[in-house]
C-alpha cells in the first residue's frame, strides 16, 4: 500500500498549475486559447516555406528540364548526378545553419516577430533569384542560400515564439503547428514536382522547374501578412524590462483580465525567473554554459538533435525519389511514392497534436518512436539485401516499410524535435539555446544530405542497418533525458537544478507583492485595526439570504445566534422540498459549526449521520484497485467526523429560521439605504444585505462579476451517478471493505467509482448507496448529451463496469434501469475582485465552486458563513465599517479558493489519470483547516 503523503501548506505554483493543467477536450482547449493557436498558426506559415524548400529540391533535381537549364545536358554521370543533387539539397543547410548563428543577435536585440519578419524578407528573395536565372547554376546555390538562411532564422524564431507565448499544458499541441506546415509544405512540394513534371512541358522548357521553385514563397508571404496582426513575445517584452507591456500581451493570449489569478501568477513567475537569472550573473558568458544550471541544458537539446538527424527520417524524406528507384519504381512512380509521405504526415500530425502531444511524456513518445523505426528499418535492410525488380512484391513490401516508418516518425521525433529544442532553456539562454540546436539541426542535416546519397551507393542496403543501430542507441541514451512535458517554461530552471522549489515560490511571491498565507490570515489579523464608525445598526428587516443550502442556513443560524434578522428566500415549494443530494463529510469545519449553531442543534448533529448505529471509528479512507479490489491506499478515520445524510441536516438547521419558499431570485438592486432583491414572481424584499448561496451556477454571482466572469471552467470529466437500495446482505461484499465510503480507481480503464451509504433505515433493513462513476472526456463520444435520459446514464455507467473486479463489477452492472439517475459535468470557478459596495457578498458553492473530489466544498462554505457572519456582528455593533470588512472577507475568499479549487480539479484528474494517481496527489493527501478557521467568533 501507498503511505498517505501531506501537503501541508501547498504553494501558489501549484495550485495554479492544477487549475490550468485540465483534461479538456482538444476543441474546448482551442476555444479557450485560440488567440495562442492563431498566433502559432501565424508564425507556422514559414514552416510551410521551410517543408515546401526542402522537399522540392530533391524531385526538381531529377528533372530532366533542369539539368538542362543549369548544366547543358540531360546525360550526367551517376556520380556527376549524386554531386548536384547533394549540392543544390545541402547547400540550403548551410544557409540556415549560418542564418541560425545571425538570427541570435537580430531576436535578442528585436525579439523574434521582428526576426521573423526579416527571416520572410530575406526567404522571397532567395526563391525569386531561383527562379529568375538563366543557365547559371550558381545563381541557383545564390538563391538557395539566400532561402535557407531564411527558414534558419525562421526555424530558430518561430520555435521560440510558440513556446514563450504556449500555456504549459498545450505547448505540446502549439509547437506541433509548426511540423504541421512543415509537412503540409513537404507534401505540396512533392506533388507539385510530380504535377509539372506529368503535365508542363520538359526539355528544353524550363517551366517545370520553375514553377516548383517559385511555389515555395507563399507560406512566407502568408507568415509575413499575419505577423502585422499578433503581439511580441510576452517572455521577450519582460526580459527586456517591459513588464507592462508583457502583462498586456498575456493577458491579450489568455482573453483573461490583466488581473486575473491565471495572468498575474503567469507574469510573476517570468519576473521571478528574471529576476534570478540576473542576481545569479549579468549577461551569459561562455563559461557560464559549462556550469551547473545551464550545462544540462544544452546537453539536452545537444542529445535531442543528434538523435533526430541520425535516426534515418531526413535521409528518406531527402532522398525518397531516388530510395523508390533503387527498389524498382520509375522516375515519375518513385515521385508519387516519395508525396506518399506527405501525405501520411499530414494525416499523422494533427492526431499527434490532438491526442498524443499533451498526453504522453516526450521521452515515451521519443523511445517508443526509436524501437519501432529500429523495427523496420532492419526490415526494410533485409528485403533490399539483393536487387529488387520492377513492380514486384519485395518491391512493395520495401515501401510499406518507410512508410510505416514515416507514420513512426509522425508519431515521435517529427513533431517533437522542434518543441523539445525550445523547452528546457531560460529567458536569458532561449536565444542562445534554441540558435545553438537549430545550428546544429542545420549543420548535421548538411552532413545527412551530403552523406546519404555516398552511403546508399556505396554500402546499399548496409546502410539502413546502421541507421537501424543509431534508433536504438537514441532509445538507450533518451533514458537520462528529464521529461518536460506539461512544466512551464520557468520550471524547467528547478528541472535543470538552477534553482529549488522553495526558492522559486519564495520570488513569485515577492513578483506578486504578497504571499498567499498572508493575504488569508489578513483578515483574522487585522480586523482590530479596521476603522470604528458610529453607523446605525442594521434594519430589523436585514440579511437577505439567497438560497437555502446548507451554507445559507448556516449563516442564518449564525446570524440568529447574534440577534440579527436574516430571512432565507428558497426556490423549493417547502422544507421538504429537497430530498436528494450526497451525504457530505464534515471534518476540519466542526469548529466553525460549533461557534454558528445554538448548542442544542450542535448537539444532534450526530443524529444526521448516515448510519446513526456505527462507530465513528470504523470507517476509514480508503481507495481500491478496480482491477482486483485490493486496497492501495488505507488512511484511519480523522479524530472528529460527521459523515452525515444531506437531509437530515438540512432539517436540523432549519429549525427556527424564517424561510420564504418558491421564491426563485431574478436580480438584485443597490439603492442609497440597502438592497433590493427581485424574484420571478414580481416580489421584491429590501435589506441591509444580501448573501448569495445560490449554490454553483448563482445569479447572484453572476450579476455580482458579470455572466462572462462569473463561467464555470470545466474540468474535461463527466460523472453519472445513482441510489440504489440494498438490503444489509446486498451491501455486505461494499460494507466489509468499508461501512461508509470508499473510492474505486481503475488504471487502465480511467473509470472511476465513489461509493458512499447515503442513508440506513430506523429498522436498518433497507440500506441507500450512492454509487457514482466518472470518466475524462477524451473525444465527443465520451459525453452524453445533455438532455440524455436516466436510462442512458445507467447505460452508461454499465457500459464502464467493465475491467472491474468483483463486487464493483456487480455494483455497476446490476443496477436497474428504471431507477433515477443523474449526470453532472465537473466544472469550477475561482472568484475573482468584485465591487459590491459592501451591500453584496457571496458565499459557499455561489463563491466559488469546486469538484467533489477532496470532499472540501461543504467545510469551506462553512468557513465562509463564519466569516461572513463575524463581520456583520462587528458591524451591526459599529465595530468596523461594512465596506471594509466586506473587502476582507472578499481577499480571504479568494486567496483560500485559489489554493482549495486546483487542489480538487488536480485531485478530479488525478482519479482518472493512466497509470494511477501519483502518491502526493490531492485526491489522497490531508484535508487541512486553513489557518484562518481557528478564529473564534464573538458571542
Amino acid at each position: 500500500m501507498l503511505s498517505p503523503t501531506y501537503l501541508g501548506h501547498t504553494p501558489l505554483s501549484i495550485a495554479i498549475k492544477a487549475m490550468t493543467s485540465n483534461q479538456a477536450p482538444f476543441f474546448n482547449d482551442f476555444v479557450v486559447h485560440k488567440r495562442t493557436y492563431l498566433a502559432s498558426v501565424i508564425v507556422s506559415f514559414g514552416a510551410m516555406s521551410l517543408g515546401y524548400d526542402t522537399g522540392v529540391a530533391s524531385g526538381v533535381v531529377v528533372l530532366p528540364s533542369f539539368l538542362y537549364s543549369v548544366t547543358g545536358t540531360t546525360t550526367l554521370s551517376p556520380a556527376a548526378k549524386a554531386d548536384l543533387s547533394s549540392n543544390v539539397v545541402s547547400i540550403l543547410f548551410l544557409g540556415a545553419f549560418v542564418a541560425a548563428i545571425v538570427a541570435l543577435p537580430v531576436t535578442l536585440r528585436f525579439g523574434p516577430r521582428i526576426a521573423l519578419a526579416l527571416a520572410g524578407i530575406v526567404f522571397t528573395t532567395g526563391a525569386i533569384v531561383q527562379i529568375v536565372t538563366e543557365h547559371s547554376l550558381a545563381a541557383v546555390y545564390v538563391g538557395r542560400v539566400l532561402s535557407g538562411f531564411g527558414i534558419g532564422m525562421i526555424s530558430n524564431a518561430a520555435n521560440s515564439y510558440i513556446a514563450e507565448i504556449s500555456p504549459a499544458h498545450i505547448r505540446g499541441k502549439t509547437g506541433t503547428m509548426f511540423q504541421m506546415f512543415l509537412v503540409i509544405g513537404s507534401i505540396i512540394s512533392f506533388f507539385t514536382v510530380y504535377g509539372v513534371s506529368k503535365n508542363l512541358p520538359g526539355v528544353p522548357s524550363s517551366i517545370q522547374w520553375r514553377l516548383a521553385f517559385g511555389l515555395q514563397m507563399p507560406g512566407s508571404l502568408l507568415m509575413l501578412s499575419g505577423l502585422a496582426f499578433i503581439p511580441e513575445s510576452p517572455r521577450w517584452l519582460a526580459y527586456r524590462g517591459n513588464v507592462e507591456k508583457a502583462t498586456s500581451v498575456i493577458s491579450w493570449l489568455r482573453q483573461l483580465p490583466e488581473t486575473d489569478l491565471q495572468v498575474t501568477h503567469e507574469i510573476a513567475e517570468i519576473i521571478a525567473s528574471i529576476n534570478e537569472e540576473r542576481e545569479a550573473s549579468q549577461g551569459l558568458t561562455i563559461k557560464e554554459i559549462f556550469c551547473k544550471g545551464y550545462r544540462d541544458r544544452f546537453m539536452f537539446s545537444t542529445s535531442v538533435v543528434v538523435f533526430f538527424m541520425f535516426t534515418g527520417q531526413n535521409s528518406i524524406l531527402y532522398y525518397g525519389p531516388i530510395i523508390f528507384a533503387s527498389i524498382g519504381y520509375g522516375t515519375n512512380a518513385g515521385l508519387l511514392a516519395s508525396g506518399l509521405f506527405g501525405v501520411i504526415k499530414v494525416a499523422c500530425t494533427p492526431l499527434f497534436a490532438i491526442f498524443f502531444a499533451d498526453r504522453f511524456g516526450r521521452k515515451t513518445l521519443l523511445q517508443v518512436g526509436n524501437i519501432l523505426k529500429a523495427g523496420v528499418l532492419f526490415t526494410f535492410a533485409g528485403l533490399t539485401s539483393s536487387k529488387i525488380d520492377p513492380h514486384s512484391a519485395r518491391g512493395n513490401a520495401a515501401a510499406a516499410m518507410l512508410y510505416l516508418y514515416m507514420v513512426f516518425y509522425s508519431f515521435s521525433y517529427g513533431p517533437l524535435i522542434w518543441i523539445m529544442i525550445s523547452e528546457p532553456f531560460d529567458n536569458k539562454t532561449r536565444q542562445w539555446g534554441v540558435m545553438y540546436a537549430v545550428a546544429l539541426t542545420w549543420i548535421l542535416n548538411y552532413a545527412i544530405s551530403k552523406i546519404t546519397p555516398i552511403g546508399i551507393n556505396n554500402i546499399g542496403y548496409k546502410f539502413w542497418i546502421v541507421i537501424g543501430i543509431l534508433n536504438l542507441l537514441a532509445f538507450a541514451g533518451t533514458w537520462v533525458l528529464p521529461e518536460t512535458q506539461g512544466k512551464t517554461l520557468e520550471e524547467m530552471d528547478i528541472i535543470f537544478s538552477k534553482t529549488t522549489p522553495v526558492v522559486r515560490e519564495a520570488n513569485i511571491e515577492k513578483a506578486l507583492g504578497h504571499k498567499v498565507n498572508e493575504t488569508a490570515n489578513s483578515y483574522s489579523k487585522h480586523e482590530d485595526s479596521l476603522a470604528v464608525v458610529p453607523t446605525a445598526t442594521c434594519v430589523e428587516h436585514d440579511v437577505l439570504i439567497i438560497g437555502g443550502g446548507l451554507v445559507g442556513l448556516t449563516l442564518a443560524q449564525g446570524l440568529r445566534k447574534r440577534g440579527i434578522k436574516a430571512t432565507v428566500f428558497e426556490r423549493d415549494i417547502d422544507r421538504d422540498g429537497r430530498t436528494q443530494g450526497y451525504a457530505i463529510t464534515f471534518h476540519w469545519a466542526l469548529e466553525c459549526l460549533e461557534q454558528m449553531y445554538p448548542k442544542d442543534i450542535f448537539d444532534r448533529l450526530d443524529d444526521t449521520s448516515v448510519d446513526p448505529n456505527l462507530s465513528f471509528d470504523e470507517g476509514h479512507f480508503l481507495v481500491i484497485d478496480g482491477r482486483n479490489c485490493v486496497p492501495i491506499l488505507d488512511i484511519p478515520p480523522s479524530k472528529r467526523r460527521i459523515r452525515a445524510n444531506r437531509s437530515k441536516f438540512r432539517k436540523l438547521i432549519l429549525e427556527r429560521l424564517d424561510v420564504v419558499y418558491e421564491k426563485r431570485f431574478r436580480s438584485y438592486e443597490i439603492i442609497p439605504d440597502g438592497v433590493i432583491a427581485r424574484f420571478e414572481d414580481g416580489s421584491s424584499f429590501k435589506g441591509s444585505f444580501l448573501v448569495g448561496c445560490d449554490g454553483n451556477n448563482s445569479l447572484v454571482r453572476r450579476q455580482l462579476v458579470g455572466e462572462e466572469k462569473a463561467a464555470l471552467k470545466p474540468c474535461g470529466i463527466t460523472m453519472g451517478g445513482v441510489v440504489q437500495y440494498f438490503t444489509p446482505e446486498q451491501a455486505k461484499p461494499y460494507r466489509d471493505i468499508d461501512p461508509l465510503l470508499f473510492q474505486t480507481i481503475h488504471p487502465e480503464t480511467r473509470n472511476y467509482i465513489w461509493y458512499s451509504v447515503q442513508d440506513v433505515s430506523d429498522d436498518g433493513k433497507t440500506i441507500a448507496v450512492l454509487t457514482m462513476v466518472s470518466h475524462p472526456i477524451l473525444d465527443p463520444t465520451d459525453e452524453l448529451s445533455k438532455n440524455a435520459t436516466s436510462k442512458q446514464v445507467i447505460a452508461d455507467i454499465k457500459k464502464r463496469a467493465e475491467g472491474f473486479a468483483e463486487p464493483m463489477f456487480s455494483l455497476l452492472n446490476n443496477i436497474d434501469e428504471n431507477l433515477p439517475a443523474t449526470r453532472i459535468h465537473l466544472a469550477d470557478w475561482i472568484p475573482v475582485p468584485y465591487n459590491s459596495q459592501g451591500r453584496v457578498a457571496l458565499a459557499g458553492d455561489a463563491a466559488g465552486p469546486m469538484t467533489m473530489f477532496r470532499g472540501e466544498a461543504v467545510n469551506h462554505g462553512s468557513l465562509d458563513a463564519m466569516l461572513l457572519c463575524d463581520v456583520l456582528t462587528k458591524h451591526t455593533r459599529g465595530k468596523i465599517d461594512i465596506t471594509e470588512g466586506i473587502e476582507k472577507y472578499e481577499a480571504e475568499i479568494r486567496a483560500r479558493r485559489m489554493v482549495a479549487t486546483p487542489l480538487s480539479r488536480q485531485a478530479a484528474i488525478d482519479a482518472h489519470l493512466p497509470g494511477g494517481f501519483p502518491p502526493d496527489s490531492p485526491l489522497v493527501t490531508q484535508r487541512a483547516a486553513p489557518d484562518i478557521a481557528s478564529t473564534v467568533i464573538e458571542a
